[in-house]
């Protein structure tokens, strides 16, 4: 165990500073690895943390509790191997350079006009999704105010997301809309909720915080097959969407939508958490669908 604690360090150093004559591994690269060691050694802490917990609490099923939370690292291993599999995936569609992408201030409005993703301020669309735990409600508002992100003006878009009407989320996000018609994403405050209190602010970033850096929320012509990043801060925000048609037709609430956008949307953070999302024309945001469940967020109300 000495050993390894040592080791790590030194290899996470040689990754960094290759030895004489011998060039820097790409970017991407280098940061997938160290991404997939900090999340080992994160398993690693919380078992062990949790292994000494058991210990001292004793008990004749100790044994059985031990085997428990050493299966349930076994399983996070996997997760963390399969989030290294899709980052190195994710590499060879974008590239293994570092992603840092070049923005003029000038190039950036507040006003998100795109037909696709129009945000008028003063405008709320509301989402519903029936789920085991209850009625989940999404209210998605573009306020008036416009705040500087790096010299970046964006339209805050308040979130408030309720179950069974307890608040669980309640979140800002800041977009721009680039003069080629693309919107782009600059980061969010998340604050959670549990049972009533402020419990984290997990998925929080923004632009310039930490090397955090934007990415696209809609491509000016979206066209099948496109692969965008949309946030990127290593181990925090990096999701990634794809498009998956330009045509769909979609009935929501009773009413036929056609000539609609629709994505897929992944992340090396949660290898497993994948969904798609439809966009109307002149409307934005119509559906969310969980693949794995089948589960659908449809646009139920819009309050002008």
């Amino acid at each position: 165990m000495f050993q390894r604690l040592i080791l790590l360090p030194l290899a996470a150093a040689a990754l960094a500073l290759p030895a004489p004559g011998q060039s820097h591994p790409p970017p991407g690269a280098a940061s997938a690895y160290a991404a997939r060691e900090a999340q080992r050694l994160e398993v690693q802490h919380r078992f062990w943390i949790r292994a000494g917990r058991e210990i001292n609490a004793g008990g004749l099923d100790l044994r059985a509790r031990l085997r428990e939370a050493w299966n349930d690292k076994i399983e996070e291993l996997a997760v963390v191997e399969a989030s290294y599999a899709m980052r190195r995936q994710l590499l060879i569609e974008f590239g293994s350079g570092s992603y840092r992408p070049l923005l003029p201030p000038s190039e950036f409005s507040a006003d998100i006009t795109h037909p696709y993703m129009p945000f008028v301020p003063g405008r709320t669309l509301v989402y519903e999704r029936q789920t085991a735990e209850g009625l989940e409600r999404i209210e998605t508002s573009a306020l008036q105010e416009v705040i500087m992100i790096q010299g970046i003006p964006c339209r805050p878009i308040r979130e408030y997301e309720t179950l069974d009407g307890k608040l669980v989320e309640e979140s800002i996000n800041w977009i721009s809309q680039r003069v080629d018609g693309s919107v782009w994403y600059f980061g969010e405050i998340a604050r959670i909720y549990e049972d009533g209190f402020l419990s984290s602010l997990d998925g929080s970033w923004r632009y310039g915080v930490d090397g955090a850096q934007p990415g696209v929320l809609m491509p000016a012509q979206p066209q099948v097959g496109q692969v965008y990043r949309q946030e990127f801060l290593l181990g925090t925000a990096e999701d990634v969407a794809r498009v998956l048609d330009t045509n769909a037709t979609e009935t929501i609430s009773g009413h036929t939508l056609t000539s609609c956008v629709v994505t897929q949307e992944e992340t090396p953070i949660e290898p497993d958490d994948l969904g798609t999302k439809t966009y109307a024309p002149g409307v934005g945001l119509v559906l969310e669908v969980d693949v794995a469940t089948g589960g659908r967020l449809e646009l139920v109300d819009v309050i002008d």
